[in-house]
């Protein structure tokens, strides 16, 4: 995550074309400098790219996932409001519902999502806890 943020920010600041800022290129060396308050950063800009690959992917990945499970939670939930009440169903809900919560919330991409759903997932998530207690007891 660090990585990204360095990226992000290097990024940005040879974007800008304010005086305190300033992008020079070194023909020789292929290699960009960025000037940030008298810090010279030197920035290879195939590392830059391959770095921003590298977090594209890492992101599809999770995104892949949330969706999956999203759609699974769906399934299941529409299962059970049908009428199957089974164990297994609402355990499969309650997981799903718990995973994504979590990657919703360890991404940050609350944002992306109706405050309702989020609201539904964040109750039945809660169940998670109790559902390890009663186990254990």
């Amino acid at each position: 995550m660090h990585s990204l943020f360095l990226l992000v920010l290097i990024t940005a600041l040879t974007a800008l074309s304010t005086p305190t800022f300033a992008a020079k290129a070194d023909s020789n060396l292929k290699k960009d400098f960025v000037v940030v308050e008298d810090l010279v950063v030197e920035v290879d800009a195939l590392e830059s790219i391959n770095q921003l690959i590298e977090m594209t992917k890492q992101n599809l990945v999770v995104q892949e996932k949330l969706a999956s499970l999203i759609n699974e939670f769906k399934e299941a939930r529409k299962v059970f409001r049908d009428g199957n009440d089974d164990k297994k169903v609402a355990s499969l809900i309650i997981r799903n519902a718990y995973e994504i919560q979590e990657l919703v919330n360890e991404n940050y991409l609350t944002h992306l999502f109706n405050p309702e759903f989020l609201s539904e997932i964040k109750v039945i998530a809660q169940m998670v806890n109790r559902q390890s207690l009663n186990r254990a007891q």
